[in-house]
């Protein structure tokens, strides 16, 4: 019984923890937001070299070797060189 007790405890204060964390995240969030609209060109930039590196990353854990240079090549909306390839 008392191993319950304290497992309860344990999940509370990871609870709060985990609220205090989500919290923060929701105040980042809005910060972020504001800083949005003062710069839209400026993220579009930051959304672009986030969408290559999650792409190279997660292309890098399946094994592929191509290069981040490489990887924008490939992802780039304006050729169609590596169509029918799988990468």
């Amino acid at each position: 019984m008392r191993k319950l007790n304290n497992q309860s405890c344990l999940t509370f204060i990871r609870f709060k923890k985990l609220k205090k964390q989500l919290h923060k995240i929701d105040e980042f969030q809005k910060q972020i937001n504001a800083q949005k609209s003062l710069q839209p060109a400026l993220w579009a930039t930051i959304q672009e070299k986030l969408r290559i590196n999650w792409t190279y990353d997660s292309n890098a854990l399946e094994g592929s070797t191509l290069t981040r240079g490489e990887t924008l090549f490939a992802s780039s909306d304006t050729t169609n060189y590596f169509r029918g390839f799988k990468i």
